[in-house]
């Protein structure tokens, strides 16, 4: 995926690009999609995709966009697994069912500290990301990927450059441009 920076984040083409973009890693939780929501084994997550009801997906999203509410009130429920007290921010790490790995929620520093073992909800934020059983993102595809031929599967990759390039010595005020590709070792 050729894109900005912002847009590679926000706005994916594929679960390996999300995954590798973004510290810590987006949040990915198996689901069915019902027609109107993703259902998990931890809770439902209302959200409108052009695929039909009955088909697997990965739900996405992104720690900073996540929230905990109380147990039952919101979109999945799970338990606290540890918390990491970063100084200006705090990781809750909360064990959900359907997830591999326990989802992320990033909360500004001095909040009601969750604790161990507590029961809790988590919002997963407005923007959630679905992602079909080849990895691809469902959904309208990103200007860049419809004008980038797709590279092959393999470890992902990323640089930056700023495009388009400025004659040596002139200023530029073109946007920053990052790519993220997939490289087959022989």
């Amino acid at each position: 995926q050729v894109d900005t920076p912002d847009r590679i984040y926000h706005a994916p083409d594929t679960v390996a690009v999300a995954e590798f973009i973004g510290s810590p890693r987006i949040n990915l939780v198996d689901g069915t999609y019902d027609g109107r929501a993703v259902r998990t084994e931890s809770g439902s997550v209302p959200i409108e995709l052009p695929v039909p009801a009955g088909q697997a997906l990965r739900l996405g999203f992104r720690c900073e966009s996540a929230s905990l509410t109380a147990p039952g009130c919101g979109r999945l429920d799970g338990e606290v697994a540890h918390v990491e007290n970063l100084g200006s921010d705090l990781l809750v790490h909360v064990r959900c069912a359907g997830s591999a790995t326990p989802v992320v929620v990033r909360m500004p520093a001095g909040s009601r500290p969750a604790v161990r073992g507590e029961h809790v909800g988590v919002d997963t934020g407005s923007t959630p990301l679905a992602f079909g059983p080849d990895g691809d993102r469902i959904g309208a595809p990103s200007p860049a990927t419809a004008q980038a031929p797709r590279s092959a599967p393999g470890p992902a990759r990323a640089s930056t450059r700023t495009s388009p390039a400025a004659p040596a010595g002139a200023p530029s005020s073109a946007q920053p441009v990052a790519t993220v590709s997939r490289h087959v070792r022989a």
